[in-house]
């Protein structure tokens, strides 16, 4: 399948993650890195082991149109599956892949994604769905992508194929860490969120407590105890924190703002 799939996977600063891509994925096609400017070791670890690493910049995320565009012209191939340093695939799935590409009847395969919180399997609150990951180059198209969404598949939909959503067909996405890992993501994700959109006075109030009753009571995650509701209360503060850098925007407030209005403060007192 050296000539069949690309396995094109980001990167920045994964040296203590990049072999389990490289001894999962090299297998079964080429491995193909776009590295952020990697600091550590990573670039090192991916051509000993047989990847090949180009290194590219992105705004924040890196299904940013441009960021695709020259990501997809380094496949080769025909077929390309579109992943990322902490998540791996089951052998169900990449044999699954195979056949697809063997067999020529579909363009593009989505697949559910198993999101884990702290090193737990069963903590998976927010897994299910199935998002394009495996395509032809020619039938996913990027323009207008905003963070947190995929590209758009041009095919015909019968020639797509969804998998259905149990571990077997799932990506392991190898999500939280610790909060300070969490909330530096986050911080900069909703950052670049806040930019689109304006500030709602009901979704800042309504947002929070619907992903919350969702996430924590219908999707279980109070069964995993303190950490299912410690999960949940940093997804349900991102969408908090999301709307009020909106309202920030929209009203002006910057740290250069904020320091002005301290400066007349500190000039009243030192009057004083």
């Amino acid at each position: 399948m050296k000539d069949r799939i690309t396995f094109l996977i980001f990167t920045y600063n994964e040296a203590r993650r990049i072999e389990y891509i490289l001894r999962c994925f090299l297998p079964y096609g080429n491995v193909v890195v776009m590295d952020n400017h990697s600091t550590d070791n990573t670039v090192e670890i991916v051509e000993r082991m047989g990847g090949t690493v180009y290194q590219h910049d992105h705004p924040g995320y890196v299904e940013e149109e441009s960021v695709a565009a020259n990501a997809l012209s380094k496949v080769k191939t025909d077929w390309v599956y579109w992943g990322y340093a902490d998540e791996l695939l089951p052998k169900t799935v990449l044999t699954k892949m195979q056949e697809v590409v063997v067999e020529g009847r579909y363009t593009m395969v989505r697949m559910p994604r198993k999101n884990l919180h702290y090193g737990v399997e069963k903590l998976n609150f927010d897994s299910g769905g199935a998002y394009p990951r495996f395509f032809r180059k020619e039938v996913m198209d990027f323009a207008g992508t905003e963070i947190h969404h995929f590209g758009r598949f041009v095919g015909k939909e019968e020639d797509a194929l969804t998998l259905p959503v149990c571990d077997g067909y799932s990506v392991y996405h190898c999500s939280t860490y610790n909060l300070q890992k969490f909330e530096i993501a986050h911080s900069k994700y909703s950052d670049i969120e806040a930019l689109r959109g304006s500030f709602s006075p009901v979704r800042i109030f309504t947002e929070p407590v619907k992903w919350f009753i969702k996430w924590y009571f219908l999707r279980g995650a109070w069964k995993s105890g303190w950490a299912g509701f410690i999960m949940v209360m940093q997804y349900v503060f991102f969408f908090f924190n999301l709307q009020a850098k909106r309202w920030e925007r929209e009203n002006g407030i910057t740290l250069e703002s904020i320091e002005e209005n301290y400066d007349r403060v500190k000039e009243r007192l030192l009057r004083e």
